[in-house]
């Protein structure tokens, strides 16, 4: 019971709960989302839609992913000048646009062109996804598929792709 009421409780929890619990739209027009929303995305955003979608692309985000999303936004230097509820609200209106946007890959291209002046934040952002990818351990189809979308959006070459994947599947591997 203590585990149900800390995640009703939990500040990321509880506002996604409750914007969800109410039938929360943000807005309806797909092309509404994306001309408010998408274009006006700052690096940072785009990092937490790519953990968003990243999490959200096999179906149901998960406790663990939530976790490991808020994890990532708490500890990482990228993140050191957003706080909790700027998470919140992002998270939030990044699954209002996936749930809008039927083509995955207008999302992938336009986080790709928020991120464009900056390679650095490109492979940060690969690396978040794949990090919310292995939050339970088991990577689907989709999210296969998602990583090859950003890795052409990103123009990374397979050099980086490969070795990225390589430290992470050490990272999680068993003994």
């Amino acid at each position: 019971v203590s585990k149900i009421i800390f995640f009703l409780l939990s500040p990321i929890r509880f506002k996604i709960f409750f914007a969800s619990s109410k039938g929360h739209d943000l807005l309806s027009n797909a092309s509404a989302i994306k001309d408010l929303f998408m274009n006006n995305l700052d690096p940072i955003d785009s990092l937490i839609y790519t953990m968003t979608l990243s999490a959200a692309i096999s179906g149901d985000i998960t406790d663990k992913e939530l976790k490991v999303i808020n994890y990532l936004f708490t500890t990482l230097p990228v993140f050191e000048n957003s706080n909790n509820d700027h998470l919140s609200k992002k998270i939030i209106e990044s699954m209002e646009v996936i749930k809008s946007e039927p083509n995955v890959e207008n999302i992938v291209d336009l986080i790709g062109d928020s991120l464009e002046q900056n390679s650095n934040l490109k492979k940060t952002a690969y690396i978040l996804a794949i990090e919310i990818m292995m939050a339970d351990l088991e990577v689907s189809e989709e999210s296969y598929r998602l990583l090859e979308l950003f890795e052409n959006s990103f123009e990374l070459d397979a050099l980086e792709t490969t070795s990225i994947k390589h430290s992470i599947k050490f990272k999680y591997q068993d003994i």
